[in-house]
């Protein structure tokens, strides 16, 4: 009994001499300096394992709080006597288990005594909380480009904040300007480390930012645009920020970043309200929903996910993204998710998880660029999407379905970040290289041939002639070439003839000539089969130079292939192909030159797409014919066009 009540009266010493040290403050003789001192030797040896999120042993020295707390063998530095100090016994093998662990780094002797000369000057606190700051020597860069890594624009379009490393420069911008003035109105700072992001309130007179230091910790502001002053600063989560998001009201600020969790901070007292967890990978991106009361993040976890504010509470992951999401958001009218990411692709989810958790259903799944999109955004009105991508182009896109409406190829630099002025149709990109540019949202929706009217008394004559069935054309030979085509009285016609008669070769042509004009429709088919001859048909529309007249462009939207087993050139059944999930019913599969349509989908893990029409031999769409198809060959799901369309290029074929 004597002996237990002498160990809890050491420790209790021991412990009110470690909080002593932590209230007084250093005196002018303290010994090294914990924050540029010491503080660096424990980050680089022993916090990887003993922080605030991963404590082994109980224990944590990522703060000098959190050192003089101690663990479950008792307090970590006894202030005054080295060889007392666990921490010392640990790091010099006087006691077990030895520290670090034997495959990992260890510090020097020096790096030891000079833990020791802290510990037996006393042990002090800091006298103030420790900047964020990286200890490694600081190498002045040699190249002079200045990266723009975030950008915002107020919502009036009077002002721009853009980002250039660890300063934020205020820039008036003027009306129907095609550049930006080269002298700030503002430039705001320090920052601990580079900005990652800047956003203006709704009313356009504070401006949040979002930085930090990668392995140290993240840091927020809100700004004052006026004076230039920081309103208030947050410190956030164990490592650089990536967002930093106001919610509509003001009332709260989310922050997320490397570490992967979203902190809610009061906006006006900078209290932590709750964390976010549930993430695996690094958070790139936030945004709130318009009202305020749903959060969306983006992650390397190759997931977005939605919350909801009020308790935390994780009410859906759409897990379909296929690498890491680095852009998320909600549509202006609040309906919608969208997401884009390294996979290359546009994905909107219809957002129905409000009550409680349940599926959002995602509705649309989008090839968009030939390389990772790294940001997007919405116009004020939400009827135009940017989206930038790191093959180095731009594209604007129509939300109604979510298709191209302009590309802007060859960017000098990566673009890497964008914003549009206010309600103007016009956006503002910057890129890699320091450069930024004004673009036009109000092009033109894309160009498509339209189909011209029959002049009346030619439309009069085409529905007099098909009342009534025309009169057979029979057959005249030679017709085997082009040029001896056999001509037609004007369309309609019906043509009776004999492919392989006697006296012909084994391969028999029949070519007829006729006039049409542009943009009509016309119906060709051959009646062989259901009269009952075994004819293996086969109807071919080409010009006088017998070249092919296009029918339709067929632009992919999704790529993929074919998984588990080839498919066979007969049955409509078992057409299993990679990430069918973003695949709809009624699309168009077109493999190898073969056009299917999709009918039925997999009804469970050992099944495939049923195509039309659902069983027996399946169709070939836009007259193509049904083929082989080996295991791991591609295949894309297809949009079609009108001839002569000028289409988007998205980087999959056309």
């Amino acid at each position: 009994m004597r002996l237990w009540i002498l160990a809890s009266f050491a420790l209790a010493c021991a412990c009110a001499q470690a909080s002593a040290a932590q209230t007084d403050g250093p005196p002018p003789s303290a010994g090294p300096d914990f924050a540029s001192r010491v503080a660096p030797v424990l980050r680089t040896y022993c916090v990887g394992c003993h922080n605030d999120q991963d404590r082994e042993g109980e224990l944590s020295l990522e703060s000098f709080t959190a050192l003089a707390k101690g663990g479950k063998h008792g307090p970590a530095i006894v202030a005054g006597d080295p060889r007392a100090s666990r921490l010392i016994r640990v790091l010099t093998g006087a006691a077990k288990p030895a520290m670090p662990p034997r495959d990992e780094p260890r510090p020097s002797s020096s790096e030891i005594a000079l833990l020791e000369s802290w510990i037996k000057a006393g042990a002090h606190a800091p006298a103030a909380a420790a900047a964020l700051e990286l200890a490694v020597p600081r190498i002045p860069p040699r190249n002079t480009i200045r990266p723009i890594l975030a950008l915002a624009i107020d919502p009036a379009g009077a002002q721009a904040a853009i980002a250039r490393d660890r300063a934020v420069l205020l820039l008036a911008i003027p009306q129907n300007a095609d550049t930006l003035p080269q002298k700030p109105r503002k430039i705001l700072g320090p920052f601990p480390g580079k900005v990652t992001a800047v956003h203006f309130t709704r009313d356009g007179k504070e401006l949040v930012t979002a930085s930090g230091v990668a392995g140290v910790g993240g840091s927020a502001a809100i700004w004052n645009v006026d004076t230039g002053s920081r309103v208030r600063e947050f410190k956030c989560q164990r490592d650089l920020l990536h967002d930093a998001e106001l919610s509509p009201d003001g009332k709260w600020l989310a922050t997320c970043g490397y570490d992967p969790t979203i902190e809610i901070h009061d906006a006006r007292t900078g209290a932590l309200a709750r964390k976010l967890e549930g993430h695996t990978g690094a958070i790139y991106d936030i945004a709130w929903s318009p009202d305020g009361r749903y959060l969306v993040s983006a992650s390397a976890d190759d997931t977005c996910k939605v919350w909801r504010t009020s308790d935390g509470e994780r009410l859906d992951t759409l897990p379909q993204p296929l690498k890491a999401e680095y852009a998320c958001a909600f549509s202006p009218d609040g309906r919608s998710i969208i997401a884009a990411g390294g996979d290359s692709n546009i994905r909107v989810w219809s957002f129905v998880s409000r009550a409680r958790p349940e599926v959002n259903p995602m509705t649309l799944a989008r090839f968009a660029h030939n390389g990772a999109i790294v940001r997007m955004a919405f116009s004020a009105d939400g009827k135009r999407l940017v989206t930038l991508g790191e093959d180095r182009t731009i594209k604007l896109w129509r939300t109604s379905d979510y298709s191209e409406i302009k590309l802007w190829e060859n960017q000098p630099d990566v673009p890497s970040a964008v914003a549009f002025a206010g309600s103007r149709a016009r956006f503002l990109v910057s890129r890699l290289d320091g450069s930024t540019a004004w673009f036009n949202a109000a092009a033109p929706d894309q160009d498509t041939p339209q189909a011209r009217p029959i002049p009346p008394a030619r439309a009069a004559a085409a529905a007099a002639s098909a009342a009534a069935e025309p009169a057979p054309t029979a057959e005249h030979e030679p017709n085997d070439t082009p040029a001896q085509a056999q001509k037609l009285a004007p369309l309609p016609a019906r043509i009776t003839g004999a492919i392989d008669a006697p006296g012909k070769p084994a391969r028999d042509v029949d070519c007829y000539r006729f006039s049409a004009r542009a943009h009509e429709t016309w119906v060709f088919e051959v009646n062989a089969a259901r009269q009952g001859s075994k004819l293996d048909s086969f109807l071919q529309i080409t010009d006088v130079h017998g070249k092919n007249v296009p029918r339709v462009l067929l632009q992919a939207t999704r790529d993929s292939y074919f998984t588990f087993r080839g498919k066979s050139d007969a049955g409509a059944g078992d057409f299993r192909v990679f990430n069918w999930q973003e695949m709809k019913l009624n699309e168009y599969l077109y493999s190898n030159g073969e056009v299917v349509k999709l009918w039925l989908y997999p009804r469970g893990p050992d099944s495939g797409f049923l195509v039309y029409p659902g069983d027996g031999l399946r169709w070939g769409w836009f007259d193509t014919t049904p083929l082989a198809h080996p295991l791991g060959e591609p295949c894309y799901i297809v949009e079609p066009h009108p001839p002569g369309a000028k289409l988007v290029p998205n980087g999959l074929p056309v």
